[in-house]
């Protein structure tokens, strides 16, 4: 079972893992919310990027 953070990202990134479109917020989430689910796709986006480039390094 993987890990995730608070809005559904996954925490560990395996290499079948396929990338995920942000999370769709409800209208009445709070600007404090939309800029900590920013900055947790961020953060999932890097992970993500480090896996694929640690996948592709590893095939060649």
């Amino acid at each position: 079972m993987t890990t995730m953070d608070e809005f559904g990202y996954p925490l560990k990134i395996n290499a079948a893992d396929r990338y995920m479109p942000p999370v769709q917020l409800p209208p009445s989430t709070s600007p404090e919310d939309y800029a900590r689910h920013a900055d947790a796709y961020s953060a999932y986006q890097e992970r993500f990027l480090y896996a694929f480039k640690e996948r592709h390094h590893n095939t060649e």
